[in-house]
């Protein structure tokens, strides 16, 4: 049986896998890397608005799960 994406986020994290690398307060930028059987780019782009992970999954993944429960992005009003 597969581990659901939001099981797999938590184990990441517990398992201490993911590492924030930027958080820019200027543009709002998030730039992570998840290490597991690969390592994985991943971000929020302010830019577009929108959460991104270089992985192959569709929807939202585990990684970008693990990322989204350890940090919050900037809005631009």
């Amino acid at each position: 049986m597969r581990e659901r994406a939001e099981a797999k986020a938590r184990r990441l994290l517990a398992e201490a896998r993911l590492t924030v690398e930027l958080v820019e307060p200027n543009d709002g930028r998030i730039a992570a890397t998840c290490r597991g059987s690969e390592t994985y780019r991943l971000g929020w782009d302010p830019e577009r608005g929108r959460w991104w992970c270089e992985c192959a999954a569709f929807g939202t993944c585990s990684h970008v799960l693990a990322l989204m429960a350890v940090t919050t992005p900037e809005r631009q009003s």
